[in-house]
């Protein structure tokens, strides 16, 4: 959950002091059921090591600049359940669109593809939100984004111009577990 201003250049790390109040996330706040969704939702991309040290930079980074309106607590109960809600695992498996079994087998999609299906499942076709799309080398799926509302509560289309906010997969797109 990366708060925007709509504008370039995209607010991050807004609390600079770790030392200063929210500037470093206190995972001992966070309920145990927190952490546990947190565990499923919001894994670190490598897959390695411990996640909570992805969740304090994604917190240092992106967290600190929502603190004005969400604690610590509220923000990653607001990510885990934009998450959720979205239930974009499910909503592509539903299209036939599935993970490889590894980095040496992954599947081969049209990035329209992930576009329509998301379109359909989610949004029943009635609004035009697009997805931003980052995937390393230009075709290994890494994230795929999709923008909310100062509030938290509805999807828009991302805005800005800076590379963060600028896809970066090509047409043709490698997904795998």
């Amino acid at each position: 959950m990366w708060p925007s201003n709509h504008s370039d250049p995209q607010p991050e790390t807004c609390i600079s002091n770790p030392n200063e109040k929210g500037g470093s996330l206190d995972l001992a706040q966070l309920p145990m059921e927190l952490r546990n969704n947190l565990m499923r939702s919001w894994p670190s991309y490598s897959g390695t090591g411990n996640p909570a040290i992805f969740w304090q930079l994604e917190w240092r980074k992106h967290g600190t600049c929502s603190f004005n309106k969400f604690n610590q607590i509220k923000y990653f109960y607001e990510a885990f359940n934009n998450w959720n809600g979205m239930g974009l695992y499910d909503l592509l498996r539903f299209e036939g669109i599935v993970p490889g079994a590894s980095q040496t087998a992954p599947k081969t999609y049209d990035k329209m593809k992930f576009i329509e299906a998301i379109k359909r499942r989610h949004f029943r076709d009635e609004v035009t939100v697009i997805p931003q799309f980052y995937c390393n080398k230009g075709t290994d799926l890494r994230e795929i984004r999709m923008c909310i509302d100062y509030n938290g509560f509805e999807y828009m289309n991302c805005t800005g111009t800076s590379t963060s906010l600028v896809g970066t997969c090509g047409n043709q797109i490698q997904w795998y577990a």
